[in-house]
């Protein structure tokens, strides 16, 4: 477990966006050599309080314990990297995706010397990957995408399921038509809002099938760019949001791509019995052997 005794090194970082949005990102480190510099960065809908907690067993204490420098952002919209869309806040997708590099320029000017990786919950995960897609000489060493998804009917084999994720995103856009944004935090559905672009730009990859730009930046065709190693974590507990057997097609032509799958089948005997859910892989204690997992894989590609 955690050792909540442990010191914490800890500072705030304010980023200037390349749109002039202001970002905001926490600082932490345990120990004095870090072995690597990770942002990490959370899902829609919530903030970084997902994957950074002090009081209780998290993602991000246990890479710290693992001898990582930490950097985590609350994604633009949230918190102090408002304002929010409750204050009339409004940005794009692609807003999200050019913000990579702002956290990968903090992370080189403070520790020049080591490798930066990128840790991605959901929305941080694909955001991340199209961001390596477009810029794929980014000085980034690795990407590990927790329970990332795409709804595209092309990668969805069951029609059942893709009806599923149809209705929740007209439901979404209701929602968005009467509020003005995805008014999750009003109606209970997550601790953060969602912008009116930002969901409009996801209402348009489901309903043309389509992972891109309106401008025609096709983020799908430049996953084989992206140069580094990429480890895609997938739980058979997620039923909807990132189903295994979607996303795998999703992040089929990545070149280096690599596969932990939570469940039965999966090759490390101590994780077969774990089958979070969508957010339980980074909220739930019970995922601390995953948390474990990715910090070695993450210590492995940082030595070479």
């Amino acid at each position: 477990m955690a050792d909540f005794s442990a010191p914490v090194f800890s500072a705030r970082h304010t980023l200037t966006a390349h749109d002039g949005w202001t970002l905001d990102v926490l600082e932490l480190c345990a120990c004095e050599r870090p072995k690597a510099v990770l942002v990490v960065g959370h899902a829609m809908l919530v903030d970084r309080r997902t994957v950074w907690r002090e009081d209780r067993p998290c993602l991000v204490r246990t890479l710290l314990d693992e001898g990582f420098r930490v950097l985590v952002p609350d994604l633009r919209g949230r918190r102090a990297s408002g304002p929010t869309p409750a204050e009339g806040a409004d940005w794009t997708y692609g807003a999200l995706v050019e913000d990579t590099e702002a956290y990968v320029a903090l992370a080189r000017r403070l520790e020049p010397a080591l490798p930066v990786f990128l840790v991605g919950h959901s929305l941080f995960a694909h955001t991340s990957l199209a961001y390596l897609g477009q810029h794929p000489d980014a000085p980034v060493a690795g990407l590990v995408a927790i329970v990332m998804h795409m709804w595209n009917r092309r990668w969805e084999p069951s029609a059942l399921v893709w009806l599923q994720q149809r209705f929740y995103t007209w439901l979404s856009l209701l929602i968005v038509r009467v509020f003005g944004y995805l008014a999750a935090r009003r109606l209970r559905m997550g601790t953060a809002d969602e912008s009116r672009s930002c969901f409009r730009w996801y209402e348009d990859f489901v309903k043309h099938d389509r992972w891109g730009t309106p401008e025609g930046v096709d983020y799908q065709a430049g996953l084989a760019q992206v140069r580094c190693p990429v480890l895609h974590v997938l739980s058979d507990g997620d039923r909807l949001s990132g189903r295994p057997a979607q996303a795998l097609r999703f992040t089929a032509s990545l070149p280096r791509r690599e596969v932990l799958r939570l469940g039965s089948s999966c090759e490390r005997p101590e994780l077969r019995a774990l089958r979070p859910t969508h957010m339980g892989v980074v909220t739930s204690p019970d995922s601390e052997p995953v948390w474990k997992a990715l910090a070695a894989w993450l210590t492995v590609k940082a030595a070479r």
